[in-house]
């Protein structure tokens, strides 16, 4: 919502004209709604909350950020409270339960009925990041013998259409999936067509234990509304849609980030986190990247006598360590990425150091003889010592760009995360084997 509607809203509020922000508001989509309910103190949010209409308000709890959820929960009736959580999708409970403080979870586990709270103690027992921690159970599975003008009567006595109401999914007597058909197709086929005459049994489908980055590369694959979850015994239990899959997909990606960055992965936006839970997320990294480096101050006390006659060397060691880091981090960056779209795989590992080492030798010659030009114009260094860099330059590069490659490579393997291989730990360990090589090389030719 742009700030100048935020403001309109506002401005009514102050007044105390209830009615007209309630007129007004409504005629907003739910996100701008919850977005001006988090603008607000939690007293008028409750207020303003109250007036919105059931299904309204129900949209709009679901995109409140969990604080505020948990801020409206806590000053609500036991009846509000009821009446909120009933109307919730299971999987948007889940999701807000997992979020909630205890005394919060225990109000609502309190008010709730039996039927709904086991099943909901059945999500929390699978295992987190699977399909079955985020899919929904509210499917209209339907039979092979009935007719579309059956499915269309059922569909009418339905209390609210599911979020899912895009493809129905077709179960046997045993609740076993059996096939799909689109709605689009139950709307133009005459009422006495048999489903059995229009389904399709070729469904591709995940179980509860898929890991939830799967699914949704499944649903970008396919480009997939929903795709319907089975249990161990291939019974129908639920249904992923793209917006759980779009939701993980964001997650993921700032979990990656944070890892790359050298940072613990944050669930909570930026300016919501406190100084000391960022410095803390952030210290320890850097406390162990900073003690790794220690092999780099030991590589260069150990060639101590070599930069004592050769000082002229010292001026050259942040360019090629910090040439030597980027190269690495460019080709760990670009294997992670093609790992977590399934560009590539670890059988492609040969194919992908031959490229990656055809491709840093063009590189590193290339900056080799630019390096050397500009060290013999600007007269940096004798004409040997350049020799030395530019020659340190294309070895360094050809062996970053091959551990950057290789270390995502084995971390997928041995079924870890590879974003942890990348930049910063890179970068350290890059660090002391370019030193070892240009002081190698160094001894060698000076």
């Amino acid at each position: 919502m742009e700030k100048e509607l935020i403001t309109d809203l506002s401005k009514l509020l102050e007044l105390n004209k209830y009615q007209e922000l309630k007129e007004s508001i409504v005629k907003y989509n739910e996100v701008d709604i919850a977005e001006f309910l988090e603008s607000i103190d939690e007293i008028e949010a409750l207020a303003i909350f109250r007036l919105l209409p059931k299904d309204i308000a129900i949209e709009t709890f679901s995109y409140l950020e969990s604080e505020s959820q948990e801020k409206l929960i806590s000053a609500m009736t036991k009846a509000e409270t009821v009446e909120l959580v009933d109307h919730l999708y299971i999987d948007d409970m889940v999701d807000l339960l997992e979020e909630m403080p205890t005394s919060i979870v225990k109000k609502i586990m309190r008010n709730i009925d039996h039927e709904k709270r086991d099943l909901i103690n059945e999500y929390l027992n699978y295992p987190k990041y699977s399909a079955g921690s985020i899919m929904t159970p509210d499917i209209f599975p339907i039979k092979k013998e009935n007719t579309i003008q059956e499915i269309l009567n059922k569909l009418r006595h339905l209390d609210n259409l599911n979020e899912t109401f895009y493809t129905l999914y077709i179960t046997n007597e045993k609740e076993e999936l059996e096939g799909f058909v689109e709605i689009r197709d139950i709307l133009t086929n005459a009422p006495s067509t048999k489903i059995n005459e229009i389904y399709n049994e070729n469904v591709i489908y995940v179980d509860t234990l898929t890991d939830q980055e799967e699914v949704a590369k499944i649903l970008e694959k396919y480009q997939f509304v929903a795709i319907p979850v089975v249990d161990q015994g291939m019974k129908l239990v639920g249904v992923i849609t793209f917006d759980d899959a779009i939701q993980v997909l964001h997650e993921e990606t700032e979990e990656d980030f944070s890892k790359m960055a050298a940072m613990s992965p944050n669930e909570k936006e930026y300016l919501d986190t406190s100084i000391f839970e960022l410095s803390k997320m952030r210290f320890f990294w850097l406390l162990i990247l900073m003690i790794s480096s220690t092999l780099s101050q030991y590589v260069i006390n150990s060639y101590g006598d070599l930069l004592t006659v050769f000082t002229g060397l010292v001026a050259f060691m942040p360019m090629l360590t910090d040439s030597a880091g980027n190269a690495g981090s460019q080709a760990s960056t670009t294997i992670i990425r093609g790992l977590s779209i399934g560009e590539i795989d670890t059988s492609d590992f040969l194919k992908i150091l031959f490229k990656e080492f055809t491709i840093a030798l063009i590189v590193g010659i290339g900056l080799a003889i630019v390096n050397y030009i500009r060290i013999m114009v600007f007269r940096a260094a004798t004409p040997m010592i350049a020799l030395t860099v530019s020659l340190t330059l294309i070895a360094t590069i050809v062996i970053s760009k091959l551990v950057g490659a290789t270390l995502p490579m084995i971390a997928t393997k041995l079924k870890l995360d590879p974003t942890i291989m990348s930049a910063p730990l890179l970068t350290t360990i890059v660090d002391s084997v370019s030193l070892v090589i240009y002081f190698t090389i160094a001894g060698i030719l000076l």
